[in-house]
């Protein structure tokens, strides 16, 4: 998949509507989020964060980055960086008891697995049919992110790098 380039033409003027359609993109993606873990989006939130630690040390420009970027390519789990209960309280805005409570779910319902430096979601979750669906939804959400973004006049110019 080609990068996507964009400018941006949004102002003060533009406020509003860049904000509706970004809440159209977040809303989208936390129904997604909750289909997948019984309709509890907190659950799914969790496991996003935990995701987004356990690989936050690859840049998205880098070659590492474009070799994990495939629907059917994460990155294994020998590049994936354990993270704490602590610390997804801290990022999510929960407290501890809170968190735990969300990571045993996922824990029992086999998303997510306790390592001795922290708690990992394994690659082959993520290769999961019902994973692969919720990124073919996400990705037809951001595709209408930009679309309405174009149609708005917010983002003026889309290309492939």
């Amino acid at each position: 998949m080609a990068a996507i380039s964009a400018r941006l033409a949004a102002s003060d003027t533009h406020v509003r509507l860049v904000s509706r359609i970004c809440n159209e993109f977040f809303l989208d993606s936390a129904v997604s989020c909750a289909d997948l873990f019984k309709g509890e989006l907190l659950t799914g939130l969790v496991f996003m964060a935990i995701l987004r630690e356990n690989v936050r040390h690859i840049d998205h420009a880098s070659a590492e980055a474009k070799t994990y970027g495939g629907l059917t390519s994460p990155p294994p789990d020998e590049v994936r960086e354990p993270v704490t209960i602590y610390v997804v309280a801290k990022v999510l805005g929960l407290t501890y008891e809170t968190a735990r409570r969300h990571v045993k779910r996922l824990v029992d319902d086999g998303y997510c697995v306790r390592l001795e430096r922290g708690l990992m979601i394994p690659a082959d979750v993520l290769l999961k049919p019902e994973m692969l669906r919720a990124n073919e939804r996400n990705l037809a959400s951001f595709n209408a992110l930009l679309h309405n973004a174009v149609r708005a006049g917010v983002v003026v110019e889309v290309g492939a790098e």
